[in-house]
């Protein structure tokens, strides 16, 4: 596998943008030597932080983003977007995009990293992000034309969050569900997907292995479901079981039809959760990236409700 190559994320201080920073220059500094931030605020503690472990501080200013970027993508092989979907303007997705496409680099990972949009059932309602995350994905896949390997991860929920805002009470030892609480969903914590990331660029780069890389791929670092997490935290905190109420699927999502796409993409998530659609456990490529387990061991649930709980 060659080494030495360029990486630049643009986002590279958010919450995830952040992370992945932080696992390329720990654990992938011989593969990616040169890691290049971009970032609203380069003076910030975490830029500053990044920095001090070995990463290059870029500007990212929003009204002018193409000469923002035209130095920290200057040579770069890999560019991963991790800039936020909810708060980052349209116009400013699509300049930042269409300037990482062409700027030379030879891997492109589109801002997704989160719900696999692609299977939603939500006719004449989906929620704008996706419809947005699509948009984008089409436009760079034509954009390249084949010159660039555009890449877009799923990894399910983010296990560092989710477990305080999708039903999940722990402090009262309550849980609610859209649907079966037996239904599993894939949750990945955001180092997991910085290793990801970084393998699946290194995959991409070798002429050797980069058929093996898809255009769009999932990942699933643990696959549970409320009933897993409540028995996990009655054994942690030493409780009797928690109670589970489950509301109506096909309620739940008749009220988002009849609000319009409106609803909070929270409300979307828990249907697909009922639905099964973030069941990633059958179609993933966590041997791909991380086989048998050996380059290191996926986060749990029971790891992350230990944290927390504890």
């Amino acid at each position: 596998m060659s080494t030495g190559y360029r990486v630049a994320i643009v986002g590279g201080t958010g919450r995830l943008g952040k992370q992945i920073v932080d696992i390329l220059v720990s654990e992938y500094r011989t593969q990616f030597p040169i890691v290049r931030v971009l970032t609203r605020d380069p003076t910030s503690d975490t830029a500053r932080n990044l920095q001090a472990k070995g990463a290059e501080l870029h500007m990212f200013d929003e009204a002018n983003v193409d000469g923002s970027l035209a130095t920290a993508l200057s040579g770069v092989d890999v560019v991963v977007n991790a800039l936020p979907s909810a708060t980052t303007p349209l116009s400013v997705k699509k300049q930042v995009q269409t300037t990482a496409i062409t700027s030379g680099a030879r891997v492109y990972f589109l801002s997704e990293f989160g719900v696999d949009h692609r299977q939603n059932d939500f006719p004449g309602y989906d929620h704008h992000e996706w419809a947005v995350k699509r948009e984008l994905a089409e436009d760079a896949r034509t954009r390249a034309a084949g010159n660039v390997k555009i890449v877009a991860v799923y990894s399910g929920l983010f296990l560092e969050g989710a477990f305080r805002v999708t039903g999940y009470d722990l402090e009262n030892n309550t849980y609610s569900c859209v649907g079966s609480p037996a239904q599993r969903i894939a949750f990945t914590s955001t180092a997991d997907i910085g290793r990801t990331v970084a393998e699946l660029a290194c995959l991409a780069l070798d002429s050797e292995t980069a058929s093996h890389v898809g255009g769009a791929v999932r990942i699933a670092g643990t696959v549970v479901s409320y009933e897993h997490v409540r028995d996990m935290v009655a054994k942690i905190k030493g409780l009797e079981r928690g109670a589970i109420s489950t509301g109506d699927l096909w309620n739940k999502k008749r009220e988002l039809q009849e609000q319009g796409g409106q609803a909070s993409v929270l409300d979307y998530i828990r249907v697909l959760m009922g639905e099964g659609k973030l069941d990633f456990s059958g179609d993933n490529v966590n041997e791909l990236v991380n086989p048998r387990g050996t380059r290191w061991r996926w986060k749990s649930a029971y790891d992350q409700l230990e944290t927390q709980l504890l």
